[in-house]
């Protein structure tokens, strides 16, 4: 089965302790990043590139990977990319325990 393909926004320790997740269900196709460059490796031993988020502007989702996930989440509207591209991260686990309070509600964020 083929993995659906996605860029990640953020390649620090939030991504470091989610990436095992995202992988179970998804093709990395590299990494955005704002102030790293070049390449990293993955855990599957997959070598990818970091981009600039400008450089992403076609159809593939993005997985938001930071904390701070609204802030990624108004970069990516002012570059124009779609809502419907954006995933936030509470879906992958492990979950934070913010995340485990989401998910325990109703499971959905709603940004206004």
């Amino acid at each position: 089965m083929d993995k659906k393909r996605v860029y990640v926004f953020g390649c620090g320790r939030y991504f470091q302790n989610k990436q095992s997740g995202i992988l179970e269900n998804y093709d990395i196709e590299a990494v955005l990043d704002n102030h790293k460059e070049g390449e990293i490796e993955l855990l599957d031993g997959k070598t990818i590139p970091v981009l600039k988020p400008a450089e992403a502007m076609c159809d593939i989702p993005i997985v938001i990977m930071v904390c701070d996930f609204y802030t990624v989440w108004e970069e990516l509207k002012k570059l124009s990319v779609d809502s419907s591209r954006i995933v936030f991260p509470n879906v992958f686990i492990p979950y934070t325990y913010e995340e485990k309070i989401i998910n325990d509600e109703d499971g959905r964020f709603c940004i206004l």
